[in-house]
């Protein structure tokens, strides 16, 4: 399998400069399938955390994106989880 294989395809695929994204910022981790506030860059990765909290977890810069307005309100909305 070949890198380009392995990434994300289609518009909505950031660059891989972790720092474009600030610390507060939502972002989707589209490996994931996961809405997450960024708390830091560590090593080349995000640090995400869910906006109601928990554990913080890591996601490489190409599966970050921002995330759509819709997909805001649906992750951060009670009730809405499956």
């Amino acid at each position: 399998m070949t890198e380009d294989t392995q990434r994300p395809t289609g518009d909505r695929t950031a660059p891989d400069d972790v720092t474009q994204y600030e610390i507060g910022a939502l972002v989707i981790d589209s490996a994931r399938q996961r809405l997450g506030m960024v708390m830091g860059h560590l090593g080349g990765h995000l640090q995400l955390r869910a906006p109601s909290g928990g554990v913080e977890w890591d996601c490489t810069p190409e599966f970050a994106r921002t995330p759509l307005s819709g997909e805001v309100v649906t992750a951060t909305t009670p009730g809405q989880r499956a």
